[in-house]
């Protein structure tokens, strides 16, 4: 073997014949030796690794090619390769030794001696994944990426505008927590010391990223003005995802004030958005009969005569109810539609489903705020008068 070759291959891995190491391969081309920190992670995100020199990184796991263990093979890589030729046949013959004894980077080197010797040697080009084009040229699947202007992120290639889509994801995404817990913070200061600094951070919030912050911090409080500093800021904040907050609260929450806390800031934003939310939750299908005329009061407010035919349909609504008439409860249950009141069945040993028709008040206290008449719970009175406008308007 040329000797001049092997000492060169061990000083260009940081190799000595007196130490192993582990060897970190990166999809750049540039090889490190040294010491792998977190083995135990099969599949880290973030490989931690001491250098030969002493110096400790963290490489992204999208950024390394493959890594090679010290361990057993590699004293007998190093008897290997003092004892085989610098020739094509010697170092194909290692590769495949290091292919099947979990040394990848070292199969590599060896392969790329051999294309050093034998350029053109077809097998040492495919095993580094090397394709022929129909310009004869060899070419691996990096280069062709990279020459249609793509990067490997990820783990995969992707567009350079697709990767700043997701690093620009990803830094909202850091910046969506320290908001959160931001935020979590200025509650629990709100009546403590630190009161007007808290408040005066939350009446300042106007970062679309605070809106899960603020989602999570309704859930948990009961302080019903602590609940409408946070409702407030979902206002200036404006996104459609601010909204549904709002939206959702003014159907779903117990509190009547809070519900009518959000409808008075919805108001002064209305678009169609808004409406076909409170459209959609007059069904039964959505919503329990509480919530199909709560639904129907926001429509009401919003004044969008849009919602008409929704609020006629929604005048009269069937819901179902499990009873349990064992412990005297009913519980109700999502699914139903206008029809006759009477009817049930058996559910389970103990259970009973049944069906309830309801007059629903707010739907009929929308229709006649939105309207001017009234036909009290006659649906084909409604329906017709509502005909009657649109064929004098088409006049």
């Amino acid at each position: 073997m040329n000797c001049r070759f092997y000492w060169g291959m061990l000083l260009f891995l940081g190799v000595s014949t007196a130490m192993s190491e582990d060897f970190l391969e990166l999809r750049n081309g540039n090889r490190l030796s040294g010491k792998w920190l977190n083995p135990a992670t099969k599949k880290p995100a973030t490989y931690r690794f001491e250098t030969s020199d002493g110096l400790q990184i963290e490489i992204a796991a999208e950024e390394v090619a493959s890594m090679d263990r010290q361990g057993k093979h590699s004293d007998e890589y190093e008897k290997r390769l003092a004892q085989t030729p610098d020739t094509v046949e010697g170092n194909l013959e290692l590769a495949q030794w290091c292919s099947e004894n979990g040394l990848p980077s070292r199969q590599k080197i060896h392969l790329r001696r051999v294309l050093e010797l034998e350029p053109d040697h077809a097998e040492a080009r495919r095993k580094l994944g090397y394709r022929r084009m129909v310009d004869g040229q060899w070419r691996t699947a990096e280069e062709e990426m990279e020459e249609q202007g793509k990067v490997f992120y990820n783990g995969r290639w992707m567009s350079k505008q697709e990767k700043e889509v997701l690093e620009n994801k990803k830094k909202d995404k850091y910046a969506t927590q320290k908001m959160t817990k931001a935020i979590a913070r200025w509650r629990n200061d709100i009546g403590t010391r630190k009161n007007d600094e808290a408040i005066a951070n939350i009446e300042s919030l106007t970062d679309p990223l605070a809106v899960p912050g603020l989602t999570a911090v309704l859930k948990k409080e009961k302080r019903q003005s602590v609940r409408k500093l946070f409702l407030k800021a979902l206002g200036r904040i404006g996104t459609p995802e601010a909204w549904k907050v709002l939206m959702v609260l003014a159907v779903n929450d117990s509190d009547e004030e809070i519900r009518m806390s959000c409808l008075d800031i919805l108001k002064v934003h209305p678009n169609p958005t808004i409406t076909e939310y409170f459209i959609s939750r007059l069904s039964p299908k959505t919503s329990t009969n509480v919530q199909v005329n709560r639904a129907a009061q926001a429509l009401g407010e919003l004044g969008d005569r849009t919602a008409i035919p929704a609020l006629i349909d929604a005048l009269i609504t069937r819901h179902k109810y499990v009873i349990n008439p064992n412990q005297g409860q009913t519980t109700t249950t999502f699914g139903g539609q206008t029809g006759s009141s009477g009817g049930g069945f058996s559910f389970g040993s103990s259970q009973q489903l049944v069906y309830k028709q309801h007059q629903n008040e707010g739907a009929l206290n929308a229709l006649k705020k939105l309207t001017g008449v009234n036909f009290i719970y006659e649906i084909p009175a409604w329906k017709n008068w509502y005909q009657s406008q649109h064929f004098k308007e088409s006049q």
